[in-house]
């Protein structure tokens, strides 16, 4: 990598790293992508951990990697801010994957259309057993479809989502779903201070 960026065909190229310099950026997301595609290419586990930090080329690599890298087991996309044709693209590649088993879209401001699309994946998928959804908002009725397909879910045995917008009734059903199906949480109590948590452990 450092040959091609100094050499080939090239010359010598400048690699001191400025974050204002739009060269330094450009340069910093290309390799970035040929690392990610070059691991979603060769290697038989992979564990992605992109936050803070996706952009447009970057995002339909992962979208493909969902839909048909057999390698991808645990992937983290953290306070990306995808926006809803992003997140249902994500959905939807999911809805055919069947080896990714940790998932975390912790800090994505997700919308309702975006959760919808995660639960109707958690009503057939069967290999994904932690999802991290905290820190995204997620409204009443959000927490609403989540119930419904928790309840059908064979599944998941851990579920982030504390940090959303969730009213008390919804909050407490989703406590008695969540511990009637075994399924471990970060949801506090009511009176409890939110803790933000990124990341699957």
């Amino acid at each position: 990598m450092i040959y091609w960026l100094t050499h080939l065909k090239h010359g010598h190229r400048e690699l001191t790293y400025n974050p204002l310099s739009e060269i330094s950026i450009n340069m910093v997301q290309t390799i970035k992508y040929s690392l990610i595609r070059m691991f979603l290419r060769t290697s038989k586990t992979i564990t992605l951990e992109l936050l803070n930090t996706l952009v447009g080329s970057e995002v339909k690599l992962i979208i493909e990697a969902v839909y048909k890298n057999f390698a991808l087991k645990r992937l983290i996309l953290c306070n990306n801010q995808l926006c809803p044709e992003i997140g249902k693209a994500f959905a939807k590649a999911l809805y055919n994957n069947d080896t990714l088993t940790q998932l975390s879209f912790s800090g994505n401001e997700l919308t309702f259309e975006v959760v919808k699309a995660l639960t109707d994946v958690l009503l057939v998928n069967t290999t994904l057993n932690h999802l991290c959804l905290n820190n995204n908002g997620i409204d009443s009725e959000g927490g609403k479809a989540l119930m419904k397909a928790i309840s059908k879910n064979t599944t998941l045995t851990l579920l982030y989502l504390k940090g959303n917008d969730f009213d008390y009734e919804v909050h407490d059903k989703l406590k008695v779903t969540l511990f009637t199906k075994n399924i471990s949480t970060d949801l506090p109590y009511l009176d409890s201070y939110d803790f933000p948590r990124c990341s699957i452990s």
